[in-house]
């Protein structure tokens, strides 16, 4: 049996002091936590507020969800946001802290429904792609969102906002947007999606009720060719018809 060095013996006096007081070792490493989110490398035995984030085997963890984890016993979720009961950042304490759950179901957006929504509003080339990424499309929902009211309707509805941003700020995406309420950008992809479908689901309803009609396609280029050159043969017959004698 190997005998302990000083060092590591004083350094197992540091844990058995820690873990006296409440703390907790993360896994395979020297790092304790406390609840309070104190923060000790028994290496060193200095204790200080702990990191945003911490390394350990599998990565770098936030501190919220491996306080989550030692104290609440809570699976580490990477794609899920921790949040704060009491709306105060600071307090870290477990009780204090947990996994925020949208109560959302993975929703995708048809494309032709989409596009068939637009034609109510606009005319449309045959081939256009109505894509929710796509600028084009943001700005004719966002247009379609303003005239059908449907932010006045909607707007008190859980996590609207996130929506409407999406729709409204033509610079910002699903990660920024993420950041920006904490969310996870799953999540932030499911509130779009969800109420893009809401909505298109109301103008389809209001097409199918006559309400409203569809845009005829904007003609193709190959279209307006033709157009013209028929516009051009018929002038040309008028022009070149015989006159009638009086």
């Amino acid at each position: 049996m190997k005998t302990k060095t000083a060092k590591q013996i004083e350094q197992q006096n540091r844990a058995n002091e820690l873990q006296r007081k409440g703390w907790k070792n993360i896994p395979k490493t020297t790092f304790w936590i406390s609840k309070n989110a104190d923060f000790c490398n028994v290496k060193t035995g200095k204790v200080k507020p702990a990191p945003k984030t911490i390394t350990i085997p599998t990565g770098r963890i936030k501190t919220e969800k491996i306080i989550l984890w030692l104290f609440k016993g809570e699976k580490i979720r990477n794609n899920k946001r921790v949040v704060y009961i009491n709306g105060n950042k600071v307090d870290k304490q477990p009780e204090n802290l947990k996994y925020r759950s949208l109560e959302i179901n993975k929703e995708t957006v048809n494309a032709n429904n989409l596009k068939r929504a637009l034609r109510c509003y606009f005319e449309l080339a045959r081939k256009y792609k109505a894509t929710i990424g796509g600028l084009t499309t943001r700005i004719f929902i966002y247009t379609v969102i303003k005239y059908r009211q449907f932010d006045k309707r909607n707007e008190k509805e859980p996590f609207f906002s996130v929506f409407i941003d999406y729709m409204d700020d033509y610079t910002t995406n699903s990660t920024k947007l993420a950041k920006r309420y904490d969310l996870t950008i799953k999540d932030t992809c499911k509130i779009i999606a969800k109420y893009t479908n809401k909505l298109i689901k109301e103008t389809l309803t209001d097409l199918q009720a006559g309400r409203l009609t569809l845009k005829p396609y904007t003609p193709t280029k190959r279209e307006v060719k033709k157009r013209i050159k028929d516009f051009l043969k018929s002038l040309q017959e008028c022009t070149t018809a015989p006159k009638k004698e009086p």
